[in-house]
């Protein structure tokens, strides 16, 4: 009973494979999309299929001088992306807001966001 009531709470979210040239962060990492979760794998991936020029075009336009490329997209919990990203060398812990600073570098984000 216990499992289906986890399962029911599980959410999906388009997830991005970037490359960045961020120093002392590790150059490749998944950045979690925030604009939607998803109940299920399906809907996620049906959402990406319909969605994925335009969520290229937005990281491209958003980190433009600190990433050199998107790789590749797909659908995952919140808990697989952070289990990938510690894979590639990332400190979870320390690194767990490199959107945010990407984003200072960008200059699109306040100094006062941490």
């Amino acid at each position: 009973m216990l499992y289906l009531a986890a399962q029911a709470t599980t959410k999906f979210f388009i997830a991005a494979m970037i490359v960045t040239n961020i120093q002392n962060v590790p150059p490749k990492g998944w950045v979690q999309m925030l604009t939607a979760d998803f109940a299920t794998k399906q809907e996620c991936m049906a959402s990406l299929q319909e969605n994925e020029y335009m969520l290229y075009r937005s990281i491209k336009m958003t980190f433009k001088n600190v990433i050199k490329g998107v790789e590749k997209f797909g659908c995952f919990t919140e808990d697989t992306i952070k289990k990938m990203n510690k894979d590639l060398g990332h400190d979870t812990d320390k690194y767990k807001d490199v959107d945010i600073i990407a984003r200072k570098e960008e200059g699109v984000t306040p100094d006062y966001v941490t």
